[in-house]
């Protein structure tokens, strides 16, 4: 224990250009609970501008504990001492999978103190520890949906528990007091989601000067400067692997917040609050809420994967219809967002999300989000219909339309509708169409100029289960008011309307009239 005192409270450090080969030491990580243990080291070598401005120092690790698992998935970070003083991190596996001997890459302290304010996200050791990433009560048909997503960040995911339909918001995880308290090879969590799930990373605790942490040892996403949440941590025990060991971690309490994520490892301040979004999803009668990283880079997609998540949570396979409103709430204004979906509940979910992403992801205004709301309704069964066909009869200055749509396991319906064209002298042709919602939603967002053109456009587009009819070929406008501001005139159709239907509607059809 006198060790691990002396450690906390101050220890010198060592250069790169004092390492030698054959020199031996130890480090110091958790194998089980919070309490760190140690393991040998000797020095192999250093391997010369492996990385931009970086050494990387070779080692064989020894003891017990590491002879049985080799390196371990959740060891980035263990600091390592030489003759009193402190090295670096442990953070790769240079023997890779299946390596007989446990050799591991070493950063340089000095390079985690000083780390450069970009991630270099296009640059890393492929020799990387990987950061054994929890994914607590979340179901696996939520991460395949955006397992491409999660891949991209580099995230190594491993889902832990069953999921549940049922929030557990008020359920604790077991945290042991000890872990409350950081010192160096002790466990610890950088937090993404909170509460009804939980998605966190967790490494090893390299160096503390006063309320500063740094950890890992290399990058957890390379996202240079950043706000993300960190907690305790608690090891349950080591998974013994022969592709790579890993830790089985329990993400705690939040401590304090991390701000730099660089290519050399995590810096964190303890006890300061990160900045935290309220996300609700109403799903029927049940009711998730989660807490969300406000970090603008992970944010769509941790909405979204919650989002999937509260549906799939309940039904994850055949046909669904969602009635949907959607607030997100931002210091200036709130942003609703209404429509039906409908379909197979995968694609359902991706429209959503989709939907959720162009908000989020807006290229007018960076939105600084408070809470988000999402009330879903759900019918299960597909509420969908094709258009078939359109015909019309000109008679005088009156176009008569009758549009056939056939619903999913329905009868063909017919719509009619009668348009006025006024001036019409007949020896013009007519062309008259029916179609989704989308080809009227691309025309309106392309005149999209500014944020609050956004928010009207996304509080007002057509909603799914709305067909448009278009008449083409007369020089005059009749177009609904609450779209005329953003269409140029010169684009503009003879007539056009917005039917609402009962139906998410897809396919198209068009005639000519002469």
């Amino acid at each position: 224990m006198l060790i691990f005192y002396l450690i906390a409270i101050s220890i010198p450090i060592m250069d790169c250009s004092d390492v030698i080969a054959g020199m031996k030491g130890f480090g110091t990580t958790v194998f089980e609970g919070s309490k760190p243990d140690t393991f040998t080291v000797e020095v192999i070598g250093i391997r010369k501008g492996l990385a931009p401005r970086q050494d990387i120092i070779l080692a064989k690790l020894g003891g017990k504990r590491i002879e049985e698992t080799g390196v371990i998935s959740g060891m980035s970070g263990s600091p390592v001492y030489i003759d009193g003083r402190l090295l670096g991190a442990v953070a790769y596996n240079m023997g890779g999978a299946f390596s007989k001997e446990p050799i591991c890459g070493i950063t340089p302290i000095r390079s985690m103190l000083n780390p450069p304010k970009t991630g270099f996200s296009d640059v890393y050791i492929k020799e990387e520890i990987p950061i054994p990433v929890t994914f607590s009560n979340i179901s696996d048909a939520a991460c395949s949906l955006f397992k491409e997503e999660i891949k991209r960040l580099g995230l190594q995911v491993r889902v832990w528990g069953n999921t549940s339909k049922l929030p557990i918001t008020n359920y604790q995880l077991p945290i042991s007091k000890q872990s409350e308290q950081f010192v160096p090879g002790s466990p610890i969590g950088v937090l993404l989601v909170s509460g009804d799930a939980k998605i966190g990373g967790v490494g090893t605790v390299t160096h503390v000067e006063g309320d500063r942490i740094y950890a890992f040892g290399h990058r957890f996403m390379a996202l240079g400067e950043v706000e993300l949440p960190i907690t305790t941590a608690y090891i349950h025990t080591v998974a013994p692997s022969y592709l790579i060991s890993f830790k089985l971690a329990e993400i705690g309490n939040i401590a304090g917040c991390m701000d730099v994520d660089a290519f050399s490892g995590i810096s964190a301040v303890i006890g300061k609050s990160p900045s935290l979004v309220d996300m609700t999803v109403k799903n029927g009668d049940i009711t998730y809420r989660y807490k969300l990283a406000k970090e603008e880079r992970l944010l769509p997609l941790l909405t979204n994967l919650m989002l999937a998540n509260s549906l799939l949570m309940s039904y994850s396979s055949g046909n669904i219809t969602y009635s949907v409103v959607f607030n997100i709430n931002t210091k200036e204004k709130q942003i609703k967002l209404s429509d039906i979906y409908s379909g197979d509940v995968y694609d359902v979910v991706t429209e959503m999300a989709e939907d959720v992403s162009s908000v989020l992801k807006n290229d007018y205004s960076k939105l600084e989000l408070e809470s988000m709301e999402f009330n879903l309704i759900p019918s299960y069964e597909a509420k969908i219909a094709q258009i078939k066909d359109i015909e019309g009869d000109l008679r005088n200055d009156t176009l008569f339309l009758i549009c056939t749509v056939i619903p999913y396991r329905g009868k063909a319906l017919r719509i009619e509708e009668k348009v006025s064209i006024r001036n019409s002298d007949g020896k013009k042709p007519l062309t008259v169409s029916a179609s989704g919602c989308d080809a009227v939603r691309m025309r309106v967002w392309n005149e999209v100029g500014d944020f609050n053109d956004f928010v009207e456009y996304v509080e007002n587009r057509p909603k799914r289960t709305s067909f448009v009819i278009q008449v083409s070929g007369q020089d005059n406008d009749i177009l609904p008011l609450s779209y005329g501001k953003f269409i140029k005139r010169d684009k503009r159709p003879l007539y056009e309307k917005v039917v609402e239907t009962e139906w998410v509607i897809s396919g198209s059809a068009s005639c000519e009239i002469k």
